[in-house]
């Protein structure tokens, strides 16, 4: 069983999903108060995650996490404390406005859901994608 664990990895995509496009809280309340929101994410996704995972910015709203000897099922339950995370969280802003968001989340898993690690990445994509599209707030798995 060792053996096996040892040769697994996930890949978690996330993305802040409270106003369909992150754009929205930059028009909205400006710059620099999307670059606080995006801080307060960041934070929250780590303290969300285990201590040998990377949190990382890949651009705009969109966080991922890499994660290695991580199965499917313990790479979900890592997601779900995520998600669960950010939706209880409250974000008070400088003028006292109170802001909630959530956030979408794709897993891929190398063995278990993607033969090829090297396409991790692009699957935690679609799963992601397929998150957005049930309605965001939620947690997909690839395959």
């Amino acid at each position: 069983m060792g053996e096996s664990i040892q040769r697994t990895a996930s890949v978690i995509k996330s993305d802040c999903s409270r106003y369909r496009f992150f754009k929205k809280i930059n028009d909205t309340y400006g710059h620099s108060t999307g670059d606080e929101v995006l801080r307060q994410f960041a934070s929250i996704l780590q303290k969300s995650v285990r201590k040998e995972d990377t949190v990382s910015r890949n651009g705009g709203e969109e966080f991922s996490v890499i994660m290695a000897k991580t199965t499917s099922t313990e790479a979900f339950e890592i997601a779900e404390r995520i998600r669960k995370n950010v939706m209880d969280q409250r974000i008070q802003l400088a003028d006292g406005t109170i802001l909630s968001i959530t956030v979408s989340i794709g897993i891929a898993t190398y063995p278990e859901n993607v033969e090829d690690g090297f396409k991790l990445y692009h699957e935690a994509d679609k799963a992601l994608y397929q998150a957005k599209a049930q309605g965001r707030n939620c947690t997909m798995v690839a395959g």
